[in-house]
């Protein structure tokens, strides 16, 4: 009923009074009841069928970077059988739910094949991918990492721009220790001071006292929810191992998962299971969005953080840390609304907050990045003229966009554990 409504209303805007702006969202060619051409505010564009209103049938949906998905829908998503022509070329066939890949072939700009499953956008599942030289990795795949399988090649040997193919890195073998290191509780003080990590404070890496990382790498236990985009943290603090910032001594426990889409809340109940094991000594929580907050709404985003606000009452010596999602071009607006709505409510109300997207939307100058994406375009270009770090790996983006994230998630360490 309530996009019958505004369907209606943005007609009868457009046809009234064309040109004024009055309804930049809504139906722009026919009613949209059957058959139509509705657009959004951000641009993108869907020409095709309608199903009483609701977005269902075959059509065409033009996004305003240029990707095209061709296929059908049911109830404004993407769902079943249809083909994503990408910005840069490279072009997957196959079926769709819930606007998001299942099953299909993805065929790369550069004459490489993945055909087999997915999941979150990423390889996930059964697959083959096929090199452009005739080499094959055939088996399993998580997050777009080879897992094991039949392979024809040394799998270190190519890595494919999607799915950075290489083998499950090995957990990193404990230290010794004469007697294992006891998480502390964190200050009362410092557990209620707002901290908000962004791009400002990765240019104050280099001025984090080094008794500050130390007692960050004694004293803190981190439980830490992410899957792929979430891992940009830990490969950029990877990138900065060194004696002083010893990311292998860091007690960092890992689980494949993140904040999930529209009010899942799976993340919070098992975050409370994790909690109640005795002799856990976790003192700090982190969990990482992978695209939830690029097709949520404001419900969704208030039930993430009231969900956060009571586990932080019901485990009041625990630390939390909030965040945003990753940039993404084809849901830009709703992405920084949401963004902001996170942000507002994390100053408001003093929580600790890292900024995920206000980091890869900056470059160290400080100049804004208008046009970037989680891919961190402008990365390449400021590597060209600067002197860059490589990496072995960094998820769907470049790797100066992990390295980015790993000073700014070092520096929150530092600050949880000064007095």
């Amino acid at each position: 009923m309530k996009t019958k409504f505004v369907t209606i209303l943005c007609l009868l805007a457009l046809t009234l009074f064309p040109g004024t702006g009055l309804c930049k969202e809504g139906c722009v060619n026919g009613l949209c009841k059957w058959q139509g051409t509705y657009v959004w505010d951000n641009g993108n564009r869907y020409e095709g069928e309608f199903k009483n209103y609701d977005l269902t049938g075959k059509g065409t949906l033009t996004f305003s970077n240029g990707e095209v998905y061709v296929g059908e829908f049911k109830s404004w998503e993407m769902h079943g059988h249809g083909v994503y022509t990408m910005s840069d070329g490279d072009v997957f066939e196959g079926e769709f739910g819930n606007s998001d890949m299942v099953k299909g072939t993805y065929k790369y700009a550069n004459g490489d094949t993945y055909q087999g499953e997915f999941k979150d956008w990423q390889m996930n599942g059964q697959g083959t991918y096929t090199h452009a030289d005739g080499t094959v990795q055939s088996g399993t795949w998580k997050n777009n990492q080879y897992v094991g399988g039949d392979a024809s090649q040394d799998k270190s040997s190519t890595q494919p721009r999607l799915a950075q193919a290489q083998p499950a890195a090995e957990p990193p073998t404990a230290q010794t220790q004469t007697e294992p290191r006891k998480a502390e509780t964190l200050s009362a003080p410092m557990l209620a001071k707002g901290l908000v990590a962004d791009h400002k404070v990765v240019g104050q890496f280099s001025a984090i006292p080094e008794q500050s990382i130390k007692k960050a790498i004694e004293s803190l236990k981190i439980y830490y929810g992410h899957t792929s985009h979430g891992s940009q943290l830990v490969d950029g603090m990877r990138m900065l191992q060194s004696p002083v910032y010893d990311f292998r001594s860091l007690r960092l426990e890992e689980t494949d998962g993140d904040l999930g889409h529209k009010g899942d809340l799976d993340w919070a109940e098992e975050t409370r299971d994790r909690l109640g094991k005795d002799g856990n000594g976790i003192n700090l929580v982190v969990w990482s969005w992978c695209g939830g907050v690029s097709d949520n709404n404001s419900r969704g985003i208030d039930k993430y953080l009231e969900a956060m606000d009571e586990l932080e009452k019901d485990y009041p010596k625990i630390a939390f840390v909030y965040m945003t999602g990753h940039l993404d071009k084809r849901a830009a607006s709703t992405l920084k609304k949401n963004n902001q709505r996170i942000r507002d409510w994390c100053v408001k109300n003093n929580k600790i907050l890292f900024d995920f997207a206000d980091i890869e939307s900056y470059d160290p100058s400080g100049k804004y990045q208008a046009n970037a994406s989680d891919a961190c375009e402008w990365c390449k270009q400021w590597c060209k003229t600067h002197e860059c770090p490589p990496c072995e790996h960094c998820a769907h983006s470049h790797c100066f966009n992990c390295y980015m994230k790993g000073k700014a998630f070092w520096w929150l360490l530092s600050r949880l554990v000064e007095k």
